[in-house]
């Protein structure tokens, strides 16, 4: 069986740092909206209003840290 992944605030917007991409970008990348990214990097895990990424989403941003970039990655990143 495959671990899920879980990503803090913290590591989504050290990871989002690290590939160099406004919200609006890996957003999109991820599947997700941007309002929807913005909560991920803002949520306080022990809130009771607490985001936490679903699977496929943490997946798709755990590929683009290992260094997948797919056919539609934005120019000049």
């Amino acid at each position: 069986m495959v671990e899920p992944l879980n990503f803090t605030p913290d590591e989504i917007r050290e990871g989002q740092h690290k590939l160099g991409l406004p919200d609006r970008f890996i957003a999109a990348m991820c599947g997700v909206s941007t309002v929807q990214w913005r909560r991920y990097k803002v949520s306080k895990p022990d809130a009771s209003s607490a985001r936490t990424m679903n699977q496929s989403t943490a997946r798709l941003f755990q590929a683009l840290l290992d260094g997948y970039r797919p056919k539609d990655w934005p120019q000049g990143f």
